[in-house]
């Protein structure tokens, strides 16, 4: 079986971001770039299926932009059989529908038989391209994957976290799209004999042509018009006394301020 497996290149999140003076986009000289977080669980679940059955291949994807292969290269680190970077000079900037039509096509070619992502890429946070593969493969589709585990009949019994910290189990065909999120296992760190390894395994780099597509295929619908750091500025308030009117005043703040409950 191969199992096919995209990931997303983006800034270290423990880097310092600096917009361009025309607030065209972050300025990437001098900035590390990971695997996004989620896409770890991504990868760690295909090996997982490997570390079962020897005679899978598990294949990483990458789609635009100039630090991809760096990514790649991490995942093969960790045990990826092989790469696939699509390059274009416009994927840096696709949207969510693009970067799916050019993933779903170059799995495609690669006969995949099952796709791991990770939920959403941390620097846009769409959450969008991993439901728009299994719907251009025609696919079924889960998000929120936080357990998994393989039945003999090619099917899959895998737990999806939902609202309210309630979770789902659910029956899937092995043959789906299953976007990972955090605790549905612990990403493995790139031993040095796999970085070793890594040189010598598979990187390929095509283009969005041999795949069959054009840059018209590919144009965004959506444009990024301006980026500007956050503020900095900061608003505290003090709950002096343990009373129910200022339990009942910080949980609202939480709620409807903060936004974190």
């Amino acid at each position: 079986m191969i199992i096919g497996v995209c990931i997303k290149s983006v800034p270290d999140t423990t880097a310092k971001i600096q917009v361009h003076p025309d607030a065209s986009g972050i300025q990437e000289a001098g900035v590390k770039f990971v695997i996004s977080p989620y896409d770890e669980y991504a990868v760690e679940q295909a090996l997982r299926l490997k570390d079962e059955d020897a005679n899978h291949e598990v294949v990483v994807f990458s789609f635009g932009g100039a630090k991809g292969p760096d990514a790649l290269r991490s995942a093969l680190a960790m045990g990826v059989d092989r790469a696939i970077f699509i390059t274009d000079e416009t994927g840096a900037a696709a949207d969510g529908l693009s970067t799916a039509k050019v993933l779903q096509k170059a799995m495609a070619k690669e006969n995949v038989e099952i796709v791991f992502t990770g939920r959403q890429a941390i620097d846009d946070d769409s959450g969008q391209v991993s439901q728009m593969i299994a719907e251009k493969l025609g696919w079924p589709h889960a998000t929120m994957v936080s357990g998994f585990r393989t039945k003999g009949d090619a099917t899959v019994e895998m737990t999806r976290d939902i609202e309210g910290g309630a979770k789902e189990i659910w029956q899937m065909p092995l043959q789906s799209v299953f976007a990972c999120t955090k605790g549905l296992n612990d990403p493995r760190y790139p031993s040095l004999k796999g970085i070793m390894a890594a040189k010598k395994k598979p990187l390929a780099t095509i283009s969005i042509e041999d795949l069959g597509l054009t840059p018209a295929d590919v144009a965004s619908k959506i444009t990024l018009s301006k980026f500007e750091l956050p503020s900095v500025e900061r608003k505290q308030t003090i709950f002096a006394e343990a009373t129910q009117a200022n339990v009942d005043a910080l949980v609202k703040a939480l709620r409807e301020e903060a936004k974190v409950i």
